[in-house]
């Protein structure tokens, strides 16, 4: 189950990334998508993050999902944000 949520976890904060104007814009079909409905994907986002927190509490209890809900959330946005554009870049650099 905690596996579970950290890979939702993970999905809502790429969702939320995806959503941002300042993202680097790549061409696969989930990215078109998250990009276009933007409120959508901001819904979806925001309920996979907060139902990978209600797991995290319900298979570790109060105080222990609490934090590892909030350390799991700051890992997969540091995640996101510092190796997602290297991947873009690095896969769109071998095609020049």
């Amino acid at each position: 189950m905690i596996v579970l949520a950290a890979w939702m976890q993970l999905l809502g904060c790429y969702a939320l990334y995806r959503t941002s104007r300042h993202a680097i814009a790549s061409a696969d079909k989930r990215s078109v998508w998250l990009q276009h409905r933007r409120r959508a994907a901001r819904w979806v986002g925001m309920a996979l993050c907060l139902l990978a927190f209600v797991l995290f509490v319900d298979g570790l209890g109060w105080g222990a999902g609490i934090l590892t809900g909030c350390v799991a959330w700051m890992t997969a946005i540091s995640l996101v944000v510092i190796l997602f554009p290297l991947f873009i870049k690095q896969k769109h650099a071998g095609k020049s």
